[in-house]
């Protein structure tokens, strides 16, 4: 059975294109079987972006938690 994360995505993307990155992932996990180091090759091309624009915004981060009062006071 697969995630409730997964489901959703997987019906209503139609084309590889619009698929989510757990889609996408699981997708190819589907087609090639479990090659783990395809799959993790894949995971982290998909993530390394995200982390490198996370430190690249992570002041501005900082400064919307810290303004909205949330920043532990």
């Amino acid at each position: 059975m697969r995630n409730s994360n997964l489901l959703w995505p997987l019906v209503i993307s139609n084309s590889d294109s619009t698929r989510t990155a757990a889609v996408g992932l699981q997708v190819f996990q589907d087609t090639n079987g479990t090659q783990w180091n395809l799959l993790l090759m894949a995971a982290t091309i998909t993530t390394v972006p995200l982390i490198v624009l996370f430190f690249l915004t992570q002041r501005w981060f900082v400064r919307g938690i810290t303004m909205s009062g949330l920043g532990g006071r």
